[in-house]
């Protein structure tokens, strides 16, 4: 009887999940961050004016600050995931996201509107 033994697949590149505890967490404060993100984004879209605070300001409040601080979070756990223990998931890199996108939304931010 003749049998074939196919090389078994596997992949050589980088591990897309975290293969650390820090890493673990450096991906779940980025997804937080992303969904706190979202929910800011009707908020900030359908503000009706600037005159009515209370409800748009209190959501703003709790949308933003933890996103910021979320994402603040997870470029840290992703740089100490990476220096300290050697991680080298493509998750963890979704940590530096966040960060990525406030700089950008500040940076576009005084392009169009300067005082």
């Amino acid at each position: 009887m003749l049998t074939y033994h196919l090389p078994a697949r596997t992949w050589h590149g980088l591990p897309l999940a975290p293969t650390t505890r820090l890493g673990s967490w450096a991906v779940l404060s980025a997804v937080v961050s992303g969904v706190a993100w979202l929910a800011a984004v009707p908020v900030v879209v359908l503000a009706p004016s600037e005159g009515v605070w209370l409800p748009w300001g209190v959501l703003l409040l709790v949308t933003l600050v933890p996103a910021s601080v979320c994402a603040i979070a997870a470029s840290i756990l992703a740089f100490l995931a990476m220096a300290r223990r050697g991680e080298r998931a493509l998750s963890v890199f979704l940590g530096y996201v966040p960060v990525a996108c406030i700089l950008l939304a500040s940076w576009i931010n005084s392009l169009f509107f300067t005082s």
